[in-house]
C-alpha cells in the first residue's frame, strides 16, 4: 500500500492531477488533491462510491467515467499485498468545453489524455506480458445528493461522521481570526483546545492504521488551511508550497504526538502568511517585498538589495515598510528568520549555532539576543520547552 501511495503521489506532483484511492468499499485509504480543486473534492468523493459499484463485478481493471459536470475520471482496480485498491485519477479533462470547472481542471487534447491513462496503468499494474487494456468506459447520468454538513472538516465530506475536533462555533471563529492574521489569538485558542489531541486520537482516516489515520487527517486539514490563506490573499504558489513542504514533514514523522505539533505549526505559520501577504492596509509593493523576505530570509538580504529589485530609494523603502506593519525592515526580516528557526529547533537535531546559520545570522550570540527578544525565551529554552510538551503528548 505504502508503495502505491508514493507513486500517486509522484504522479500528482509531476501531473498536477488528483488522485484518490479507496479500498473496494469506498474507504478512502488516501488523496493527493491540488488545494485549488477543493471545491471540487466533496463531489468527487461522493462520485467515488458510485464508480466503485459500477466496477464491482465486472473482471476488468481499468475504467473511464465522465460526470454529468462532463469531467473526466480514469479509475484502476489494482492488488496490493493482498487487498484490492481502487485509484481514481483526475478530472483529468472535460467531455464538453462547456463544462462550469473548465478553468479548474488541467487542459489536454486527447492524445495526451490517452497517454496519462497509459502512464496511470503502467505505473500500478505489473503486466509486461499484455498490452495495455482499452479502458472500459462509463458515464454517470445523475448527479447524487449532496451532503448538508456544514464546513468543518473534510473528514466529514468522507465519512458523513461527527466533527473532527472542534465545534462549528469554534472552526468559524478561528477561521475568522486567521483571516485577520491574528496569530496571537490562533495560537492561544489552539494552546487552549484540550479536545484537539483527543479528536486525532479517535479518529480514523486509514483503517487499521494509527499513525496512517493521522498523516491523513494532518493532510486533508492542510489542505483546507491552505485553501483558507489562498481565498484571505495569500500568493497562490507560495500557500501551494508552503503546504507540500509540510506535507513532506508529516509523512517524515514517527508519531501521532509530533503530527499533533505540527498541525498546530502549520496553522500558526498559514496565519502569519495572511498577516503578511493579505493584510488589507499592506500596499501591494510591500506585500511583495515581505513575499521576497519569505523566499530569500537565509541569504545576506539588505535593505539596499530590496529597493534595487523593486527600484526604489532605500529610504522609501524603510518609511513604507515601517508605516504600514509596524516593524522596520530588519524587524520584519528576524520575524520571518526567527519563525523558521523555532521550526529547525523542534523538528531537527541541528546544533542553535548551526541553526544561526541557516535562517541568515552570522553569529549565535546575535541570533539568541534575537531569539529571546521576539520570543521572551533562548532558543535553548524554546527546544527544551518543545522536547517537554511532546514528551507529554507521548504519554498521553
Amino acid at each position: 500500500m505504502r508503495a502505491a501511495e508514493e507513486k500517486a503521489r509522484c504522479f500528482h506532483y509531476l501531473h498536477e492531477i488528483d488522485v484518490i484511492g479507496a479500498d473496494k468499499d469506498g474507504q478512502l485509504l488516501f488523496a493527493c488533491i491540488h488545494p485549488e480543486r477543493q471545491k471540487l473534492l466533496s463531489n468527487t468523493l461522493l462520485l467515488v462510491k458510485e464508480m466503485i459499484e459500477e466496477m464491482s463485478g465486472v473482471d476488468h481493471p481499468y475504467f473511464t467515467f465522465c460526470t454529468p459536470d462532463s469531467c473526466l475520471f480514469h479509475a484502476l482496480s489494482v492488488l496490493t499485498e493482498n487487498e484490492k485498491l481502487i485509484l481514481i485519477i483526475g478530472p483529468i479533462g472535460l467531455a464538453s468545453p462547456e463544462s462550469k470547472y473548465d478553468k479548474l481542471i488541467p487542459s489536454k487534447n486527447r492524445k495526451e489524455l490517452e497517454y496519462l491513462g497509459r502512464l496511470f496503468y503502467w505505473l500500478f499494474v505489473k503486466d509486461e506480458e499484455h498490452c495495455i487494456p482499452l479502458p472500459r468506459m462509463y458515464s454517470i447520468t445523475h448527479t447524487p445528493s449532496p451532503l448538508v454538513i456544514p464546513e468543518v472538516s473534510l473528514v466529514k465530506l468522507y465519512y458523513e461522521q461527527e466533527a473532527l475536533h472542534i465545534t462549528l462555533e469554534e472552526y468559524k471563529r478561528l477561521k475568522e481570526k486567521m483571516q485577520t492574521g491574528d496569530v496571537s489569538f490562533v495560537q492561544s485558542h489552539l494552546d487552549s483546545m484540550s479536545s484537539f489531541q483527543e479528536g486525532v486520537n479517535r479518529f480514523e482516516l486509514a483503517s487499521g492504521d494509527i499513525l496512517r489515520s493521522a498523516k491523513n487527517h494532518f493532510i486533508s486539514t492542510c489542505a483546507i488551511v491552505c485553501q483558507i490563506a489562498v481565498e484571505s490573499g495569500v500568493e497562490n504558489e507560495y500557500a501551494r508550497t508552503l503546504a507540500y513542504k509540510f506535507i513532506e514533514r508529516a509523512e517524515s514523522l514517527g508519531t501521532r504526538a509530533e503530527i499533533v505539533l505540527l498541525v498546530k505549526e502549520m496553522i500558526l505559520q498559514f496565519t502569519a502568511a495572511i498577516k503578511q501577504f493579505a493584510n488589507p492596509q499592506y500596499s501591494a509593493l510591500v506585500r511583495d517585498i515581505i513575499h521576497y523576505m519569505n523566499l530569500h530570509f537565509f541569504e545576506k538580504i539588505t535593505l539596499n538589495d530590496v529597493a534595487d529589485k523593486f527600484s526604489k530609494h532605500p529610504s522609501y523603502i524603510s518609511n513604507k515598510i515601517n508605516m504600514e506593519t509596524g516593524l522596520s525592515f530588519s524587524g520584519n526580516l528576524n520575524e520571518i528568520r526567527i519563525a523558521e528557526s523555532k521550526r529547525m529547533l523542534t523538528d531537527s537535531q541541528k546544533s542553535i549555532h548551526e541553526i544561526a546559520i541557516a535562517v541568515g545570522f552570522d553569529y549565535q550570540n546575535h541570533f539568541s539576543k534575537v531569539f529571546k527578544k521576539i520570543t521572551g525565551i533562548t532558543p535553548s529554552e524554546y527546544r527544551n520547552k518543545q522536547r517537554v510538551i511532546t514528551s507529554d503528548l507521548l504519554r498521553k
